[in-house]
């Protein structure tokens, strides 16, 4: 019998995503045990050439073309039979959801070898197959997917994925963001690892090949809630807070601030004498090397020398400061000097103290105790940061106009002292002596104000004629 289809409607697609339930901060979902089949249900009525119903099993055959007519054959059910009754019949479709990625397709139909037409579009209702599990959603222009979540849930959210072994949500892109997040007063983008083993496990991971692997931006003003508003901000309660590996010629952890303070560090431990607001450690040379926008380092640690600091040198051991050697005559480790005005810096910043050797006549201006010669280098820094200075010490003596480290307060390790120290004690108070550039023991009407070097801290050196002395300028 002669066949022709009257109508034939589309009437439900039954694909769509279900979530699979987890552990960690949504521990507690139940999984669902299987997710919806990939398939639409086609719906229609078949009748003979007067109109009348049909009941009875026929062969059909369904297909799905990418264009209303010719185009690409995208999906073929070959031929399946079909129950029909009173002309009603339902045939469920396993097609291919990858074809359902947003692009326009038709559905052709042949029944008892009668291929129907037109073709029939596909309206939007199958597209609820884009929703499944490894589906491929193609967008143009705008969102690929966009979800809504209006109502509150503590523990809730728009988009959720888990992997037992790969990547739960993975975001790509060529030009743009990978994987963007936006919270009015809460987390951006938060990660979570839940993980049972000690110091394994990543909470965020980021990678870049040719760029930076994290960079963060705050807007935001300090305030009492948040007293740093910080672009990165990172805590740990029993590890390092922020832990960076520098594997090149490059920092392991870089601070830049355009207001004021590059890095800031701050030690909060309630043990006395316990923690550090900052610890660097270098095993081949200086375990920080930081320098201050008017040229000058801010500090500059160093295993033999200690710290530079603000236009000066310090150690955990004296105030020690770098300065120039502003008289006619050569300086030695160990000789007093005296004030001898100011010098102007190698980098144009703020100027130098100058010193000259001193002797009876300078004593108000007596101001410390030649440690050692320094060499300053002036280096190229990278683009926008400008020149630096490279601070090392040498051996010998100080020319006029040489840089050198004095002692200002605390330990001076070796202070020439005159030839007659031989009575000297430890904590005998000193002075600038008649020959210049020695120290000598107070007394003789030295003693006024300014005049003061500091006291004998030990033995005096017999082979080198010095003397170590707690420096106390008063």
């Amino acid at each position: 019998m002669k066949t022709r289809t009257v109508w034939i409607v589309v009437v439900a697609v039954t694909a769509l995503v279900l979530m699979v339930g987890g552990a960690g901060a949504l521990a507690g979902e139940s999984a669902p045990e299987a997710t919806v089949a990939g398939k639409i249900n086609y719906q229609g009525r078949l009748t003979d050439p007067g109109g009348a119903p049909l009941t009875g099993t026929f062969p059909m055959r369904f297909q799905i073309y990418d264009a209303s007519s010719g185009g690409t054959l995208l999906w073929d059910s070959n031929v399946i039979n079909v129950d029909v009754e009173h002309g009603l019949f339902n045939v469920k479709l396993a097609v291919d959801p990858f074809y359902f990625n947003g692009q326009a397709l038709w559905l052709r139909l042949n029944v008892n070898g009668e291929w129907l037409t037109p073709r029939q579009e596909l309206l939007p209702v199958p597209y609820a197959l884009s929703l499944r599990p490894g589906a491929r959603i193609v967008a143009d222009t705008g969102w690929g997917v966009q979800v809504f979540q209006t109502n509150i849930v503590a523990t809730g959210g728009a988009i959720r994925g888990e992997s037992a072994t790969s990547t739960a949500v993975h975001g790509y892109s060529t030009g743009g963001f990978g994987l963007a997040g936006y919270s009015h007063d809460n987390y951006a983008v938060y990660g979570y690892d839940g993980g049972t083993t000690q110091a394994r496990g990543y909470g965020g991971y980021f990678h870049s090949d040719n760029g930076i692997g994290v960079y963060g931006y705050s807007n935001a003003t300090r305030s009492t809630d948040n007293a740093f508003a910080p672009g990165v901000y990172g805590k740990s309660t029993n590890g390092v807070g922020v832990y960076g590996v520098g594997n090149h010629a490059t920092s392991g952890v870089g601070g830049y601030f355009t207001g004021r303070v590059g890095v800031v560090a701050r030690s909060n431990g309630t043990q006395a004498n316990d923690g550090y607001a900052g610890y660097f450690i270098s095993e081949q040379y200086r375990g920080i090397n930081a320098r201050g926008a008017s040229g000058w380092y801010d500090a500059y640690f160093n295993g033999d020398t200690g710290i530079f600091s603000a236009g000066g040198y310090s150690t955990l051991y004296a105030d020690r400061l770098v300065v120039v050697n502003g008289g006619d005559e050569m300086l030695e480790p160990g000789d007093v000097v005296a004030l001898a005005g100011v010098a102007k810096s190698p980098l144009g910043g703020e100027p130098l103290l100058a010193v000259r050797k001193a002797d009876a006549a300078h004593a108000p201006a007596i101001c410390g105790v030649v440690l050692r010669a320094l060499r300053l280098e002036v280096k190229e820094g990278e683009p926008g940061v400008g020149a630096s200075l490279d601070v090392q010490p040498v051996e010998g003596s100080i020319p006029p106009q040489g840089y050198l480290a004095i002692v200002t307060g605390g330990l001076a390790p070796a202070v020439r002292v005159e030839a007659l120290a031989d009575d000297l004690q430890i904590g005998d108070l000193l002075t600038v002596s008649s020959i210049p550039g020695r120290a000598q023991k107070v007394g003789g009407g030295i003693e006024r104000a300014g005049a003061i070097l500091g006291k004998v801290a030990g033995p005096v050196d017999a082979a080198t004629g010095t003397v170590p002395v707690w420096v106390t300028l008063r």
